[in-house]
């Protein structure tokens, strides 16, 4: 860790990539100058992460281990919290960002960002769109899963898109 830091421990998760199994979280203390996590198994939890969708009648499906993953931090002296899905790989990429009051499952509006990117193009919006997320599992702590769909519609210059059939499994990463 950083001089000065108190930070005495840190979270680990193995993941087995070929398997598509991970451990559950490991706290390790922080030792000068090498910290060794030692052996951690990775089974027994699924490491499955994806998002899937359909835009304007063409289906995409986005998975991997790397560069995949959401967040949910709470704003700087308030009660909010925004929540960030995303996933990419060589072709596509996706970014959902939305704000809201608590961290449990439920239906909210997509109210900061959706951007849907592919081979041959993309679309984005911010701000309020008619875009829902659904959460059926919310995650409370590093390593668990987002679970849940997402549908609606969203207007890019003069073109409105229509999302169905949106799902997603993602690890949250802090």
């Amino acid at each position: 860790h950083c001089p000065g830091s108190n930070t005495t421990s840190l979270q680990v998760i193995g993941v087995d990539s070929a398997g598509a199994q991970q451990s559950a979280v490991v706290n390790v203390p922080i030792s000068s100058p090498v910290t060794n996590a030692g052996n951690i198994t990775a089974c027994g939890i699924s490491a499955v992460q994806y998002i899937s969708y359909t835009l304007n009648g063409t289906s995409y499906y986005v998975s991997g281990i790397d560069s995949i993953g959401g967040t949910t931090q709470q704003q700087m002296g308030s009660t909010i919290y925004n929540t960030s899905l995303q996933a990419a790989n060589t072709s596509n990429y996706v970014y959902i960002n939305f704000s809201h009051s608590n961290q449990t499952a439920g239906t909210y509006p997509v109210n900061g960002y959706i951007g849907l990117y592919y081979p041959s193009g993309g679309a984005s919006a911010q701000g309020n769109t008619n875009v829902n997320v659904t959460i059926t599992n919310f995650p409370q702590t590093l390593g668990q899963f987002y679970e849940g769909t997402f549908s609606g519609t969203f207007v890019q210059g003069t073109t409105t898109y229509t999302v169905t059939n949106g799902s997603f499994r993602l690890r949250r990463l802090n």
